[in-house]
């Protein structure tokens, strides 16, 4: 079968500019997919090719195919890697801008390069494609029908992959930080007097701080990919306690509504409820009212001052 199909560089641009708007404008994934195929793994390499071998008019055009599949996926990776060091990362708008950006600058040298040429080059080429048949040995036969099925399931397992999510990796970030916001400081040794905290060390062998309430701060960041509800509940020594977050004392910190992705973290101050060494603080995360899920545990002295 012959199809006659456009070869200016101009058209590598439109059909660029098309596949962008089709990215932003269409939310399925097997379209994206799909549209979005071509624009990595054939056009950049296409427009360099173009660029370089304006001249090469006897290059086979299967062979230009393969060179710009190879070409485009180097292209594509050196982008990426480049930049993975700057500000802007590895994310969808970069990668887009960048790949869209680089086809445009080879497909216009192309242009221009061809505008220079003693004669027009033509717009158009005549490709020659030879469907497969199942002629031949059985051996050639049995290559065809696995070749066919291998493609075919590829394309299905990328498909299904991307548009059914994958919730094995779900997970939540539960984690406590130190007085000044890292992972330090936590509450080493509480001095009481009469039954109340007076002093406070947040660090082995600093100065006591004069305060009532051991600080520390709580943080939820959800992984989960989905909305999750989470309460926060306090235990010293197995023993379930009231605790300060915003100046209030409560039982039990609850209804955090997080979205995915979505980060919470709040200060809270708890007291201990006698005095000893070795005694444990325990932060318990529970998702959607079910049995906790996450704990944390701190270990701290008690002093009392007769």
């Amino acid at each position: 079968m012959k199809i006659k199909i456009f070869k200016s560089p101009i058209i590598i641009n439109i059909i660029s500019v098309l596949l962008i708007l089709s990215i932003f404008f269409i939310h399925s994934n097997a379209a994206r997919i799909i549209l979005g195929l071509p624009f990595i793994l054939f056009l950049p390499g296409y427009a360099l090719i173009s660029a370089l071998l304006i001249n090469k008019r006897e290059t086979d055009h299967i062979e230009m195919l393969a060179l710009s599949c190879g070409m485009s996926i180097a292209i594509v990776a050196l982008i990426g890697f480049s930049l993975n060091f700057t500000p802007w990362g590895i994310r969808l708008e970069p990668i887009l801008y960048s790949v869209a950006g680089f086809t445009l600058i080879m497909s216009t040298i192309a242009s221009i390069r061809e505008a220079l040429l003693p004669r027009p080059a033509e717009l158009t080429m005549e490709l020659n494609i030879k469907f497969p048949t199942l002629q031949g040995s059985k051996l050639s036969k049995s290559f065809s029908i696995c070749l066919i099925i291998s493609i075919l399931a590829s394309v299905g397992i990328l498909v299904y992959s991307l548009e059914v999510p994958n919730f094995n990796g779900a997970f939540t970030e539960f984690y406590v930080l130190g007085v000044n916001g890292k992972a330090q400081d936590y509450p080493t040794e509480f001095i009481i007097e009469n039954g109340r905290v007076i002093h406070i060390q947040y660090t082995p062998g600093s100065n006591h701080i004069a305060d009532e309430w051991g600080k520390v701060s709580l943080g939820i960041i959800n992984q989960e990919q989905q909305n999750i509800t989470y309460t926060i509940k306090v235990m010293i020594n197995n023993e379930p306690v009231s605790f300060n977050c915003e100046g209030v004392t409560i039982d039990q910190l609850s209804s955090i509504e997080l979205k995915q992705g979505e980060k919470w973290e709040k200060e809270i101050g708890f007291i201990p409820l006698q005095a000893g060494d070795n005694q444990k603080v325990e932060f318990l995360l529970f998702k959607n009212d079910s049995s906790p899920s996450e704990k944390l545990i701190l270990w701290y002295d008690v002093k009392e001052i007769r």
